[in-house]
């Protein structure tokens, strides 16, 4: 009995291509490849307050932010805005995202959005204010949460934020 040979040039270097590129060290997104932007903080004053400044890793086109907030012990008036901003030009802070605004009586939520550099942004004044549960797809190399409290009565927030960082077939992940 002979075996049939089938030669299609080109067929076998497709395949060895398509092997490579799946063994450069792509990997699953994991919940251990978070980073903390804001470890549990707790607000109790009318005040604008700045997380420390985060480094996350090269090669992400997106980020996913996550804002918990674990205790919303406040009056109705009472307001609390979360920012997620960035660096684009190592010298100014830059607002990217802006979860919803939380009240003061709306107890535990958790709120989630992401930008990534693949959706166009269009042209906007640096100093102009973000809208709630909006985003602008920039991404910079140094990150950080401003959070504003205002308050009609004793203002009590408690809260974090964590970025999930998608990367390019898991390159540039620690």
């Amino acid at each position: 009995m002979k075996k049939l040979r089938i030669i299609i040039p080109g067929f076998t270097i497709c395949i060895a291509f398509m092997v490579a590129i799946m063994s450069m060290g792509a990997k699953n997104k994991k919940v251990a490849d978070a980073e903390t932007l804001l470890a549990a903080t707790t607000l109790d004053a009318a005040t604008t307050l700045y997380g420390a400044t985060v480094i996350l890793p090269d090669n992400i086109y997106a980020v996913i932010f996550i804002l918990d907030v674990t205790d919303a012990n406040s009056a109705v008036g009472d307001k609390l805005d979360i920012y997620v901003q960035t660096k684009l030009d190592n010298a100014n802070w830059l607002d990217v995202y802006h979860f919803t605004q939380c009240d003061g009586n709306g107890g535990a939520k958790r709120y989630i959005g992401k930008i990534e550099i693949t959706t166009a942004v269009t042209e906007f004044e640096a100093a102009a204010a973000l809208g709630e549960s909006t985003g602008r797809d920039l991404i910079g190399d140094y990150w950080r949460v401003k959070y504003v409290g205002t308050e009609t009565d004793a203002i009590s927030y408690n809260f974090s934020v964590t970025a999930l960082p998608i990367g390019h077939f898991g390159r540039g992940w620690k």
